[in-house]
């Protein structure tokens, strides 16, 4: 644990220093400072998991009578730790996003200006190994905190499958199955974290394959020939500084085997009720 605990602490601070690194090259770059740009949606992300973690934590107090201390203080660490860190991943995809953004978008302007005036490259270079700092600031990042992530999607998924399937359960037949008064605030609630981690997979596919995509595929038709073995030159090394990050492989999944692994959970639920495999202690019959 003591070894792990110092890794950790390593990694995280030399993701600190590739911010600096990065913050230094960026100013120096873009000629402006380094704005995280913290829009009304990122704010709204920030505060609503805690929101939704405080109503949960209310109503477990108030209505769930029987539980004892100990297990409502449990509770309220492991819903507080996924809520926060949830939106913790997501802020840091959206920040990612809309810098990798910015940093295309002069890339872009800089290819136009050289089309136009025929001019020095340099300029290009700069942004060109911006870029490529990005890509390693987001490496490194995605490896100080890629398990952690990957384990709380894992669970968001699972808890979300087994949530909504027993809140159907009792749509479906409530003589037999009692809805507690929390199921239904953490349904949605594990809903709108797994929107949150899918949205944060989302905005990192925007920052590698897609952006990267547009750079390399802009127009070089009206450069002069020594420019564009130049530019050639660039834009091969912003296709090697590729985004390598997978969240401990949670970014490699092939989406519609979400799909297909919500369903098959859902369908193993219905089995093991049907088939009494569940104990009975865990549904709650009116009758």
């Amino acid at each position: 644990m003591e070894h792990f605990s110092s890794l950790y602490t390593i990694l995280l601070k030399k993701n600190q220093i590739s911010i600096f690194i990065f913050q230094d090259k960026f100013e120096l770059c873009m000629r402006k400072p380094l704005q995280l740009n913290i829009t009304k949606l990122v704010w709204v992300v920030t505060i609503l998991p805690t929101a939704l973690m405080a109503f949960n934590i209310l109503i477990s107090l108030i209505f769930v009578k029987e539980w004892k201390l100990n297990n409502s203080i449990l509770f309220i660490i492991i819903f507080g730790i996924i809520n926060l860190t949830t939106g913790y991943f997501y802020i840091n995809c959206h920040i990612f996003r809309n810098i990798s953004k910015d940093i295309n978008q002069r890339i872009m302007e800089e290819c136009k200006e050289l089309i136009v005036t025929k001019g020095s490259s340099t300029r290009f270079r700069e942004h060109a190994e911006l870029w490529c700092y990005m890509s390693h600031l987001i490496t490194d990042f995605g490896i100080v905190h890629g398990g952690i992530y990957c384990s709380i999607a894992i669970v968001i998924y699972i808890s979300s499958t087994t949530l909504w399937f027993y809140f159907t359960m009792t749509l479906i037949s409530p003589e037999n199955y009692l809805v507690s008064v929390i199921i239904v605030p953490l349904v949605f609630t594990n809903s709108i974290l797994m929107v949150y981690s899918e949205s944060s997979y989302i905005a990192l596919s925007e920052v590698g394959k897609k952006l990267q995509w547009k750079i390399l595929n802009s127009t070089m038709s009206g450069l002069m020939e020594q420019t564009q073995r130049e530019i050639q030159e660039f834009l091969e090394m912003i296709q090697l500084c590729r985004t390598n990050i997978t969240f401990g492989g949670f970014c490699d999944v092939n989406r519609e085997l979400f799909i297909n692994f919500i369903l098959a959970v859902f369908f193993n639920l219905v089995v093991a009720f049907q088939s009494q495999i569940i104990p009975k202690q865990y549904t709650t019959s009116v009758s």
